[in-house]
């Protein structure tokens, strides 16, 4: 009865065989192999788009951040151009304009990873430190001695090292107001981005003294 059942199959498109021997396939229907094999592909495909799609969005972003960070460095630049002097008021209000345009003192700090990257903490750290300084020794930074980093201390709450840290970050931004001023006085191009200092920094009349260029 079984072997009459085979017999009966063979040669059907969808023959198939009695108790325990498996269907044979119709025509058009994929082997399992062929299906998982073609199935993993779609999938190796789509993540390798998804790649792609993810690697232009990050090139795109990082772009855009060169693109900010060139903006407001010629900010800095315009506005080194627009002091006469600069002490730790303009140091201040350099500080808090690039925190206002960057965001960082805006919406932009709530964001996940902001709060606490290095630049926000040594914004708000230096922030502090200012508010408890003096208004006569922000006119007048070159007088801040080890006492009243001291006072300065215990008021804002930080360490002598923070506070040196901050007037070492002033010294920079100093230096580079003097150079920004000469330069423009010698009518030189002044620097578009940090790449441009660096660059105008080697030149051998580029306004920088022989000390400042070792420091």
């Amino acid at each position: 009865q079984a072997a009459k059942r085979v017999m009966r199959g063979v040669g059907r498109p969808a023959a198939w065989v009695w108790r325990g021997v498996a269907r044979l396939p119709s025509a058009g229907v994929v082997p399992r192999e062929a299906a998982t094999a073609r199935a993993f592909g779609s999938t190796r495909r789509a993540l390798g788009l998804f790649d792609t799609i993810k690697d232009q969005w990050k090139g795109s972003q990082d772009t855009v951040v060169e693109q900010k960070q060139s903006e407001l460095f010629r900010d800095q630049i315009s506005f080194l151009m627009k002091c006469e002097k600069y002490t730790l008021v303009e140091y201040t209000s350099s500080l808090k304009e690039g925190a206002a345009k960057s965001g960082l003192d805006g919406w932009r700090k709530h964001m996940p990873g902001v709060k606490n990257s290095v630049q926000v903490v040594e914004f708000r750290k230096h922030m502090t430190i200012m508010d408890s300084i003096p208004e006569m020794l922000m006119q007048n930074p070159g007088r801040i001695k080890a006492g009243e980093k001291a006072t300065i201390s215990k008021a804002s709450g930080s360490t002598v090292t923070d506070i040196n840290q901050l007037l070492k970050r002033f010294d920079e931004a100093k230096m580079l107001h003097g150079w920004v001023q000469k330069r423009a006085a010698m009518g030189k191009p002044l620097p578009q981005t940090m790449a441009d200092v660096m660059k105008m920094a080697m030149e051998p009349d580029s306004g920088f003294s022989k000390k400042q260029k070792i420091k």
